[in-house]
Parts: C-alpha cells; sequence; structure tokens
C-alpha cells in the first residue's frame, strides 16, 4: 500500500511540474498531490465497505493453505 501511496504522489509531482513549466498551469503539483491524497483516502473509504459486501454476497473464505504456508 505504502509503495502505491509513493507512485501516486511521484506521478502527480513529475506531471504538475511539467505543466507548471510547459503549459504555465499555475500550482499544477499542488493540485495533483491534493488530487492523489483524495484518491487514496476516497478509495480506502469506498473499497472497504465494497471489498465486504462482495466477500459477503460470494461466501468467500480463507483458503487454510495459504494460512498454513505463511
Amino acid at each position: 500500500m505504502l509503495q502505491k501511496i509513493f507512485i501516486q504522489h511521484g506521478t502527480g509531482s513529475t506531471f504538475g511540474a511539467l505543466f507548471e513549466k510547459n503549459a504555465g498551469f499555475a500550482r499544477a503539483t499542488t493540485i495533483a498531490m491534493a488530487s492523489a491524497t483524495f484518491g487514496i483516502i476516497v478509495g480506502s473509504l469506498i473499497g472497504g465497505p465494497i471489498a465486504r459486501r462482495l466477500i459477503t454476497k460470494n461466501n468467500l473464505k480463507l483458503n487454510r493453505i495459504i494460512l498454513e504456508s505463511k
């Protein structure tokens, strides 16, 4: 999860700087950072309940073989 956060913010930082330099779009890096943070937070808030509902609806269980191998 932490790696995904760095990728999203790193991409936003890179493209933000490009937009500021090449297109003259003021504060593009700030907007990109805010958008990346918003996406991570909203994705976590929405993704958890959706995953729980799908697991319950489809009656999914953990595989014991996977648990025993760890």
